[in-house]
């Protein structure tokens, strides 16, 4: 867990923002035991989230049509979070479950940059050269 939290603070510190929450659908996918591609293992199984086939090929559209629907800037929700270029905005499978984004991970995942922010303004004062050395561009 500890690599996942660095990245975090890697990504707070170098001003990176992100526009999906994962991978998912960008850059990797899951094939089923029956050749069919999803965007995401936690939607096999559900062909309307299926993207294509191995015997085919990925259907671009339905990649560009999931993608466009889970940009965080497409999500209500999200509109108003001060941490959605930093999430991605939340897992696409659990919003599709509630229809939208959950909560409670949404609580958590804020909480996580909070505690990411405070971690590198910390190391900032007190260790700002060790800081440059691990993380790279940071300011």
């Amino acid at each position: 867990w500890i690599g996942d939290f660095e990245d975090l603070v890697a990504q707070v510190l170098n001003r990176r923002i992100t526009f999906y929450h994962c991978d998912a659908g960008t850059r990797y996918l899951t094939v089923a035991p029956d050749g069919v591609l999803y965007s995401c293992p936690a939607m096999v199984g559900n062909k309307t989230f299926s993207v294509g086939n191995t015997g085919t090929g990925i259907d671009r559209q339905k990649q560009r049509t999931w993608l466009q629907l889970n940009q965080v800037e497409e999500k209500p929700t999200c509109k108003t979070c001060w941490a959605r270029y930093l999430c991605g905005g939340s897992c696409q499978v659990s919003a599709q479950q509630n229809e939208e984004p959950d909560t409670v991970s949404c609580t958590l995942i804020r909480r996580r940059y909070e505690l990411a922010m405070a971690v590198g303004l910390e190391l900032n004062e007190q260790a700002p050269e060790a800081l440059q050395r691990r993380y790279g561009e940071t300011s």
